[in-house]
Order: structure tokens, then C-alpha cells, then sequence
């Protein structure tokens, strides 16, 4: 089963977290949750961005959700409010 990339959620963690983050890939795909990404930070962190179901509600979805409206030839893309 393919792990949604529609929740999403990011963290700074130490190196050795990430390195654990890293070896522990397969735990996460069982919780449904996956690394998308990973950017080294000059103070010697990790910026981690994580994907799936399995981050709960507090994920946002991404991309976000927007109302699109045509009127008069314009093509209006908003937030949701």
C-alpha cells in the first residue's frame, strides 16, 4: 500500500536522531508514515519532512486547500478560510 504524501509534518532533530530516522524506515512504513525529506542545517541539525496517514490530525494537508472561481475570464485561486 502506497503511503500518502497528502499529511504532512517537518522537525529539526540532532544528527544522531536522523541517523536513527534513517535505520528505522521500516518501523515507520508500518506506522504509515515515511521521510520525504531531509536538509541539513548549518548549526548541525536536520531539517526532516515526513508524509502519511499515520501523523494524524495535527498534519496539514499539502498542498493546502484552495477555492478556484472563474468569473469575467479570471481565474481566482484563494485560500480556504
Amino acid at each position: 500500500m502506497a503511503i500518502t504524501r497528502k499529511f504532512q509534518a517537518q522537525a529539526t532533530v540532532t544528527q544522531a536522531v536522523h541517523s536513527q530516522l534513517v535505520t528505522s524506515a521500516p518501523a515507520l512504513r508500518r506506522q504509515h508514515i515515511e521521510v520525504i525529506a531531509q536538509r541539513a542545517n548549518p548549526d548541525g541539525t536536520v531539517t526532516v519532512t515526513f508524509a502519511g496517514r499515520g501523523l494524524g490530525p495535527q498534519a496539514l494537508p499539502v498542498p493546502p486547500a484552495v477555492n478556484v472561481s472563474i468569473e469575467s475570464g479570471q481565474v481566482r485561486i484563494l485560500p480556504l478560510e
